[in-house]
């Protein structure tokens, strides 16, 4: 038996025109969501990458991934558990990675303050994380919850 992961945000991309944003960014409005266009990437030989969007969702409860590419209508494969906030959210811009082109803040669609959550250090809330813990059935020690 398959251990069921849940998570609270989950991030994917695609090819543009493959998805329709809006109607991505109606369903995730009531939650948190940001995405890019990727318009500059380049391949390993220079040549542009077919443009594509990179997106984030977050809710406010752990959930599967099977919950999450139900409600988005997007395969469970192309679905990524986000373990940092904070990192992929800069991953949108690939300010972390000098090896790849760098995109303007500006230029991430969200429905909230962006810029300050590139800037803010990650803010790991363990009492929800241990919450989180006993929610997909791993019971643990609070010292055994630190260990780890």
């Amino acid at each position: 038996m398959s251990k069921i992961i849940k998570c609270r945000a989950v991030t994917f991309s695609f090819l543009l025109g493959q998805y329709d944003i809006d109607c991505l960014v109606a369903s995730c409005s009531s939650n948190k969501y940001a995405f890019i266009n990727h318009d500059n990437d380049l391949e390993e030989f220079g040549e542009f990458k077919k443009p594509h969007i990179h997106f984030f969702f977050k809710v406010s409860t752990p959930r599967t991934l099977d919950w999450f590419s139900e409600y988005l209508d997007i395969p469970k494969n192309q679905l990524q558990a986000v373990k940092s906030e904070r990192a992929i959210l800069r991953y949108l811009c690939h300010l972390d990675n000098d090896d790849k082109v760098r995109y303007n803040p500006s230029s991430v669609m969200s429905n909230f303050d962006y810029q300050k959550a590139i800037l803010d250090k990650d803010k790991i809330d363990y009492s929800s994380l241990y919450d989180d813990y006993l929610k997909v059935g791993e019971c643990l020690t609070v010292s055994q919850f630190v260990e780890k």
